[in-house]
């Protein structure tokens, strides 16, 4: 095997020392780089008010559907909790749909704050 069958060719210094410089070439995210800090809290400020509107902003138009379905998921199930506690006739049944009342608040905050942190963060 020759020096020229992997792609090596013999040089002189001369011409390696006239020859341009290499440009650097980086691999890493530039569009990281290009967003500002002032537009990560405006879609963030847009999750907290409307849940998954950072992520519609930012271009991610199903994360934010899902986020958003998810939020009324848990806030139905809120509601509908509170109405099964307000007309049930005994303990057990007031116990179970305020057990569903709580789930449904704790999952409704976490998929809000979720939605924030995720549109800050740009969905990385």
């Amino acid at each position: 095997m020759s020096i020229n069958a992997v792609g090596y060719s013999p040089v002189n210094y001369a011409q390696v020392k006239n020859s341009p410089t290499k440009q650097n070439v980086s691999f890493s995210g530039s569009e990281a780089k290009g967003v500002s800090k002032g537009k990560k809290v405006a879609k963030s400020f847009a999750s907290g008010v409307f849940t998954g509107l950072g992520q519609m902003c930012d271009g991610r138009v199903k994360d934010g559907l899902k986020q958003l379905g998810a939020h009324f998921g848990f806030a139905l199930t809120a509601l509908a909790g509170y109405t099964g506690a307000m007309s049930a006739k005994n303990k057990v049944g007031q116990i179970a749909s305020l057990t569903a009342v709580a789930v449904g608040a704790i999952g409704s905050i976490a998929t809000k704050i979720y939605s924030i942190v995720d549109a800050y963060k740009g969905g990385k």
